[in-house]
């Protein structure tokens, strides 16, 4: 198992979340998570974005480039997360 695997199972176990609800949140299929945590399947870019930003956890932890679990935007300055947090909510909106 790769460590995108073995840490999106964990993580979503921590949350409390069963596949179904994690993929009800990320506007996926179970069966997409199910592949994902056992490693047939490596998910899209966009995927491992929504998974990052739906688990609360940096993409580069997720991914297993970094052991830093969570995203560190105290050097961004209020413009720049008032303008993440426009896009992160139009991209949801687009998949609902």
């Amino acid at each position: 198992m790769s460590q995108l695997s073995t840490r999106l199972r964990k993580i979503r176990e921590k949350r409390g979340l069963t596949q179904v609800e994690l993929a009800s949140l990320c506007c996926t299929s179970r069966s997409n998570i199910a592949c994902w945590e056992n490693g047939s399947r490596f998910p899209k870019f966009d995927n491992l974005i929504t998974l990052s930003l739906q688990l609360n956890v940096d993409l580069d932890y997720l991914c297993g480039l970094s052991n830093n679990l969570k995203y560190d935007m105290s050097s961004l300055n209020p413009n720049t997360v008032s303008k993440i947090d426009e896009i992160i909510k139009k991209d949801i909106q687009k998949k609902l």
